[in-house]
């Protein structure tokens, strides 16, 4: 589900919410996952979810996505952030293929 970012050993002792806040640009988001609202504007919504075992970082990529981070929650902590498409392409460059529709998860 969704392109995960920050694999454990990139992540220093203050974990993934941290370094997720840290993105210039970074914002939270209110997390109104209807997918109507889902309007990247140069920002893609990435999910942060505490799986109690360890911490996960996704991009929601698409309005599919979007709606399969919304429901899978189950319960779970999480926060959601608006994040800038630059910065998330500097993080990981491959996901600009996927981002521009070029390759998908699904194929």
């Amino acid at each position: 589900m969704g392109f995960y970012i920050f694999d454990s050993h990139e992540v220093g002792p203050n974990g993934k919410l941290a370094k997720l806040r840290a993105l210039p640009g970074a914002a939270e988001w209110d997390g109104d996952t209807s997918p109507n609202l889902w309007k990247p504007d140069g920002n893609y919504p990435v999910c942060w979810v505490d799986n109690f075992v360890y911490e996960a970082v996704g991009i929601a990529y698409d309005r599919h996505e979007l709606t399969r981070f919304a429901e899978g929650m189950h319960g779970r902590p999480h926060r959601w952030f608006l994040v800038p498409t630059e910065e998330l392409v500097k993080l990981r460059p491959h996901l600009a293929e996927y981002l521009r529709g070029e390759r998908s998860w699904r194929e």
